[in-house]
C-alpha cells in the first residue's frame, strides 16, 4: 500500500513541493504541487501520466489518488507529461475485506451533489520507484 502524502509536512519550513502548475478541473480552480523528484520521473516520460483523484464511496468514503499510463475516463491536459481527472465512484459491495483489497467499482456518480464535489489541490511525489499523492477536497 502506498504511503499518503501530508499537507502539513508539505506547508512546513522546507517545503518540497516547489514546482507548480494549476488548470481549471470540473469549473474550479486546482493548483498541483510535485517536488523535484517527481519532476525528474515526469521528464523521463515518453507517455502522459494520468493522475486521478477519486472520491470512493463504499461503506465510508476515501480519498484516492491513482496513477495511470492510460485512461479511458474524462480527463484534464495539463502537458504532454500530465494529465489530471476527478472521478466520484460507488462501491459494487460493502465488504470490508473486498474495499481493502479490491476497491471494486460499481458506477461513476454523475449526480447534481457529486457534480459539486470538487478538488482544490493535489500534491504528489515519486518515492522508493512509485508515485504517491493526495489532494485536498474544496
Amino acid at each position: 500500500m502506498n504511503p499518503v502524502l501530508n499537507f502539513d509536512k508539505a506547508d512546513g519550513i522546507f517545503n518540497p513541493y516547489k514546482h507548480s502548475t494549476n488548470c481549471d478541473l470540473k469549473t474550479r480552480h486546482l493548483l498541483i504541487r510535485f517536488t523535484d523528484r517527481a519532476k525528474h520521473e515526469l521528464d523521463k516520460r515518453k507517455e502522459q501520466l494520468v493522475i486521478e483523484m477519486q472520491i470512493y464511496f463504499s461503506c465510508l468514503v476515501q480519498k484516492r489518488v491513482l496513477f495511470h499510463d492510460s485512461y479511458k475516463h474524462e480527463k484534464v491536459t495539463i502537458n504532454n507529461k500530465l494529465a489530471v481527472a476527478l472521478r466520484v465512484v460507488q462501491s459494487d459491495v460493502c465488504s470490508p475485506v473486498d474495499f481493502a483489497a479490491k476497491h471494486p467499482e460499481k458506477q461513476e456518480l454523475k449526480n447534481q451533489k457529486a457534480s459539486k464535489m470538487t478538488a482544490k489541490e493535489l500534491i504528489f511525489d515519486y518515492k522508493e520507484n512509485g508515485w504517491i499523492g493526495n489532494f485536498k477536497i474544496g
